[in-house]
């Protein structure tokens, strides 16, 4: 009589192996968002920020409108 049976673990030894399948996956993902990142930004130049600042006149703020109470 050949009847196979799955190896029985204990909690300690499934959660060894739980924490041992989670640090891979992080390292994948760690190795994955590395690799990736290597050659997608190219840098064209470094300049100097421009001296003057870009605002809006006052005459351009947005108007407030009150809201009335539902009912």
């Amino acid at each position: 009589m050949n009847v196979t049976r799955k190896p029985v673990r204990g909690d300690l030894a499934l959660e060894m192996t739980m924490r041992d399948v989670m640090d891979a996956m992080e390292e994948q993902a760690i190795i994955a968002a590395y690799a990736t990142a290597a050659g997608c930004v190219e840098i064209l130049s470094v300049e100097p920020p421009l001296a003057e600042v870009h605002t809006l006149p006052r005459r351009h703020r947005a108007e407030v409108v009150p809201l009335r109470a539902a009912g």
